[in-house]
């Protein structure tokens, strides 16, 4: 049943609006994407503001980056290899580099409709007031759904998978930690979960990185291959015959966006709620610092995971973590799994924090009663420990279905309000 909602979904129409609200909005910024020197000059090189917002423009990329960077740049890049076939990589950057356009847009929108005096926070701003408020609350809801989802079960069960053998009392032993540390943290609201995202983030991608670059550069002689499998499989060449198959290009494409999404979150909206916490009252710079999220999410992190991959040519038999172990022992040897542990608790536990921030923010939208926001933190707390003992396939396919229904009524308002988003000068 979940199979079939989430393909559903994820149809053509779905990928259609992805790629053309991508594209729309890279044409009307001059495809500002690859312009990288001109995005880092406006964020990071750039002098800091004097004024202090809820947050600072750093912490709010770091928190953006804990949200995103969790088990979709490490496991979530193998099931897309596992599913989609080499040629899934090549649509996940698709929907990272037009994905940074829709990003530009959606924070531009943001801070746009946030000087208009706005009581409501993240995408809601836009979608409330630039279209109507039945969409707004309709994202919300969505928004609460999947930060049970993608922001919560999908990384619990991921750091679980990690630390366990099987064990199921060993599993909600993890779980039940995992939550307590948390809570100690998300209990202390968007500046205590800020400042934690800033010191965590930049140094486990800094980890991360670099041990995934120096497995490609042992197994060097094998990336001419690595490409020309994520080229060949992105339009659905055959490895056997060459011939060309339209199946293999649609499960690349399909696969490839929604592992590219479910990493990168583009075009859902999410990191709108971080990045307009801040002082900024640019919108086309917080617009940079959205696609410099995207880049390093997507282009760094998610594409150094693929080529370790294909340059070990692992063979990903269902089990993921293992898999990607397997491939970084062919340069870290018996640290890899360590490595892979580490690296794999630490962007999901991050990503928890992440996400709990963006939930919060939804039922404040809906409801605007303390209680409620209490009772959902609570929620949240208890499917962290229930992630880490459900079946992880079908917490999968119900992030992928809570995405899209963020997804599509974002794109939408995003389309809709095109007119507003100017590129920068």
């Amino acid at each position: 049943m979940l199979e079939k909602i989430n393909l559903l979904f994820w149809g053509y129409g779905t990928i259609a609006l992805i790629l053309v609200t991508g594209i729309i909005f890279s044409v009307k910024i001059g495809f500002l994407q690859f312009n990288l020197p001109k995005i880092l000059r406006n964020t990071i090189f750039a002098k800091s503001s004097k004024k202090g917002g809820e947050i600072s423009r750093f912490q709010a990329l770091s928190t953006a980056l804990a949200a995103s960077m969790g088990t979709g740049n490490i496991v979530g890049v193998a099931a897309a290899i596992s599913l989609g076939g080499a040629g899934a990589v090549f649509w996940m950057w698709v929907s990272a580099l037009f994905g940074m356009g829709t990003a530009y847009a959606e924070n531009y929108l943001g801070v746009v409709y946030k000087n208009k005096k706005s009581k409501t926070s993240g995408a809601l701003t836009y979608l409330e007031k630039g279209l109507a408020k039945p969409v707004a609350v309709f994202y919300a809801a969505a928004a609460v759904l999947a930060s049970f989802g993608v922001g919560n079960m999908t990384q619990s069960s991921a750091i679980s998978g990690a630390l366990s053998s099987g064990s199921v009392a060993l599993k909600i032993t993890i779980g039940i930690i995992t939550a307590i540390f948390a809570g100690l943290v998300i209990i202390g609201g968007a500046k205590r979960i800020a400042a934690a995202s800033e010191r965590i983030i930049p140094l486990i991608s800094l980890f991360y990185i670099i041990g995934a670059v120096v497995v490609i550069l042992i197994n060097y002689k094998n990336i001419p291959y690595a490409f020309e499998s994520i080229f060949k499989g992105a339009f659905g060449i055959s490895a056997v015959g060459g011939g060309i198959s339209g199946a293999l290009i649609k499960y690349a494409v399909t696969i490839g966006l929604q592992r590219g999404i479910f990493s990168n979150e583009a075009g859902m909206g999410s990191s709108v709620f971080v990045h307009t916490e801040t002082d900024c009252k640019d919108g086309s710079v917080m617009g940079m610092w959205a696609m410099l999220e995207v880049f390093i999410d997507t282009l760094i992190c998610c594409t150094v995971t693929a080529l370790v991959i294909l340059t070990t040519k692992t063979a990903i038999d269902g089990d993921t973590v293992t898999a990607v172990s397997t491939a970084f022992g062919s340069g870290l040897g018996q640290f890899a799994g360590v490595f892979i542990k580490i690296s794999t608790v630490i962007f999901a536990f991050a990503t928890i924090l992440g996400w709990s921030f963006y939930g919060e923010k939804a039922v404040d939208y809906l409801t605007g009663n303390t209680i409620v926001k209490k009772g959902y933190v609570f929620l949240y707390l208890a499917l962290v420990v229930v992630g880490a003992v459900v079946n992880v396939a079908a917490v999968w396919q119900l992030s992928d279905i809570f995405n899209a229904l963020m997804l599509i009524p974002n794109l939408i308002g995003i389309l809709y309000l095109a007119k507003e988003v100017q590129k920068p000068t």
